[in-house]
């Protein structure tokens, strides 16, 4: 399957997201972006109709979960750690990187 992009019409607080999925399955990029592509005059396929619905709910505070699934396979390990460890943050708790180096068992806070 081919690369799929979407821009999601504006959410609360972040604006217009541009997405992006290899398998139409699982996110692999997620972009602030401020097209002028006019998502509203376009039909989202299942997938971006989907994470458009769950972004919408979380950021409205309807939601505390998003279950989209992501593809890490374009990160660095490192970056894929770091993300996996977020994961883990309870909702509204907040971790500074210096708690999430903690989180990996390294003292890599700097980067």
């Amino acid at each position: 399957m081919k690369e799929q992009t979407a821009i999601l019409p504006k959410l609360p607080i972040v604006g217009s997201l541009k997405l992006t999925s290899l398998d139409g399955e699982r996110l692999t990029s997620i972009e602030v972006t401020s097209s002028d592509e006019n998502p509203s005059s376009k039909t989202l396929d299942p997938f971006f109709e989907r994470c458009y619905v769950e972004f919408k709910n979380f950021l409205e505070g309807n939601s505390r979960i998003i279950s989209i699934p992501v593809d890490y396979s374009g990160l660095t390990p490192f970056h894929q750690d770091v993300l996996r460890v977020m994961k883990k943050i309870p909702y509204g708790e907040k971790k500074t990187y210096k708690d999430l180096a903690q989180m990996m068992g390294t003292k890599a806070y700097q980067a």
